[in-house]
């Protein structure tokens, strides 16, 4: 019998396309350069099942009887079934596995996937669309890497200079940049005390967290001569210490500190390998054989120990610090934070005197933001504030910054 390599190509075009369009979302990533995760299982179990097919053109070589050829063929017609239609259940159906990249942007980004810098910045005097499937907001950054205007070194006499850093919610992915909450929380300061000479600098980084920010803090924007500083933190700092690294990150400058498993593109390819990878052999979401609860606690742990690193330099130098801690979407759902994140502000409140902005308790308790009425304030899919959700967080820290000491220093005009 003679191999008709033909058909091994066909099969993998015919079986890549098939699939292809149950998943046209996707598509413009692809043409984009981008190869988007389900686009790439498909590429992979396309080729499984062209790897099939040829196994049975093998096989059949070596055998002559119709019906065992039949036998054959049928058995490879029903794994091949069996095997794409699994995946498509595990991706379209139960989504379980599905990254909160891939359900927004249709790529699998590795955790570990960053600048292997210790300072993570946008790049510096650059415009780009921020776009999900429910928006799409231009962010351009100055100088510095961050989404806001240019800014002199030198303060004015009068000046008091406040300082936000955290991650996207600080930089205001979701909405445009004068719709930040640290730009609300600017206008809204202007607004109660006229007679003070304020500026707000925004330096929240997407994908930033609190070691970055510290780094961040500590050998650039020491420069700009803050007289306040703020932290905000949420949930996400806890999942990216677990990735990254804590304050080792911080030593000698090394950057990131960890490494993924060799075999994680297998895995970003194919939702049946991550089901076998998460069920059968036990490993948690992070790809490591630790429960993820224990690694989340330990985590938690390292986030205080920088928030010190921010006192201490603000003892240093002279500034005020406040943090900010804020929900997300899942903890306004369930009304509280979750249990390995909540560790974090009880342990700053236990072992410092840095002041808290509890926006989870304002939000439930002054403007009524519950489970009920959520989805006013945050994106569905994508998870981040709309620009009414920037608004009450803004408001939650200017309602705290005008009931404190800590704007004692603003001088006026």
């Amino acid at each position: 019998m003679r191999l008709r390599p033909i058909r091994w190509l066909i099969a993998l075009v015919a079986t890549t396309v098939a699939v292809a369009l149950l998943l046209p979302r996707y598509a413009e990533a692809l043409l984009a350069g981008s190869v988007p995760g389900p686009l790439s299982g498909t590429l992979f179990l396309g080729g499984l099942f062209a790897f099939a097919v040829m196994l049975g053109e093998l096989v059949l070589c070596f055998v002559r009887s119709p019906t065992r050829q039949m036998g054959v063929r049928f058995g490879l017609v029903i794994a091949c079934t069996l095997l794409v239609g699994s995946e498509l259940f595990l991706r379209l159906g139960v989504g379980r596995y599905s990254t909160w990249l891939e359900a927004n942007r249709g790529a699998y980004v590795s955790g570990w996937e960053l600048p292997g810098e210790q300072l993570h910045l946008r790049p510096r005097s650059h415009t780009q669309v921020g776009r999900r499937p429910e928006f799409a907001f231009e962010i351009a950054t100055n100088s510095e890497g961050f989404r806001d205007r240019e800014y002199p070194l030198e303060k004015r006499r009068s000046e008091f200079r406040i300082i936000v850093f955290g991650d996207s919610f600080a930089e205001g992915f979701g909405a445009e940049a004068e719709d930040a909450w640290p730009r609300q929380m600017e206008r809204g300061l202007r607004a109660a005390l006229p007679d003070r000479d304020l500026t707000v600098v925004n330096a929240g980084v997407s994908g930033s967290d609190v070691v970055f920010a510290y780094a961040h803090l500590e050998q650039r924007m020491i420069d700009y001569g803050p007289d306040l500083v703020i932290v905000a933190i949420n949930n996400t700092d806890v999942t990216d210490v677990i990735y990254r690294g804590g304050t080792e990150r911080l030593e000698g400058h090394r950057g990131i500190v960890h490494t993924g498993p060799w075999w994680e593109w297998i895995y970003a390819s194919s939702h049946i390998v991550r089901h076998v990878v998460r069920g059968p052999l036990g490993f948690s979401r992070t790809l490591s054989r630790q429960p993820y609860g224990e690694q989340a606690a330990a985590a938690a742990d390292e986030i205080p120990a920088t928030v010190l690193r921010f006192e201490e330099l603000a003892r240093e130098r002279g500034f005020g610090l406040l943090v900010v801690v804020h929900p997300l979407l899942g903890d306004v759902n369930h009304g509280h934070y979750d249990p390995h994140f909540a560790r974090v502000p009880r342990a700053i409140r236990e072992e410092t005197d840095i002041p808290i902005v509890d926006v989870l308790d304002y939000f439930a308790r002054e403007q009524g933001i519950t489970k009920a009425n959520a989805l006013e304030f945050f994106w569905k899919q994508d998870r981040h504030h709309n620009a009414r959700g920037y608004a009450a967080l803004g408001e939650a820290v200017t309602a705290h910054l005008l009931a404190s000491d800590l704007l004692g220093g603003a001088r006026q005009r």
